[in-house]
């Protein structure tokens, strides 16, 4: 089971980034700041960003089933759309919206058998995120950590099919 953050920067505490470290994943990037809340400072935490993404290695283009519409009107309008990979994605969405048309996906394969990360990121992609093994959430939940929720990535959206 891997699960889902939010896709851009993450803000961390320090102790955590150090907690993460432990796990495989790739190279990050961090830059310690400053919060302030309700008079408060806090100084123990950062910005956590990984630079490397996946989304042209463990999203199957060419197996999952994606459907055009028009812009406004999700349900008029519908063609299929053969997807071969990443590339081909990033054109055809491109392309759709200088027609007022919506690119989305009825089924949409991940493959994670070829990808032995605890930690990684995918991006511009029909499912965005950070993502994190079975492995790292039971570390994390058996370490105390807090204020994280953690899904399943089929539960999310039942047109996701995860092979493992």
């Amino acid at each position: 089971m891997l699960c889902l953050f939010s896709s851009r920067f993450l803000v961390l505490e320090n102790n955590f980034i150090t907690f993460l470290k432990q796990f495989n994943f790739d190279e990050i990037q961090t830059w310690s700041i400053t919060i302030k809340q309700k008079n408060k400072i806090y100084d123990n935490y950062s910005l956590f960003y990984v630079p490397k993404t996946y989304q042209r290695e463990v999203i199957s283009y060419k197996d999952s089933h994606f459907i055009s519409c028009d812009l406004i009107n999700y349900n008029s309008e519908i063609r299929d759309e053969k997807i071969i990979n990443y590339d081909f994605f990033l054109a055809i969405r491109e392309k759709l919206g200088l027609d007022n048309r919506y690119l989305k996906f009825e089924k949409l394969i991940i493959n994670l058998k070829n990808i032995d990360k605890d930690f990684f990121r995918l991006i511009n992609c029909p499912f965005s995120g950070y993502f994190v093994s079975e492995r790292l959430k039971i570390a994390i939940e058996n370490n105390g950590y807090q204020s994280m929720r953690f899904e399943e990535i089929e539960s999310i959206d039942n047109k996701v099919k995860v092979i493992y």
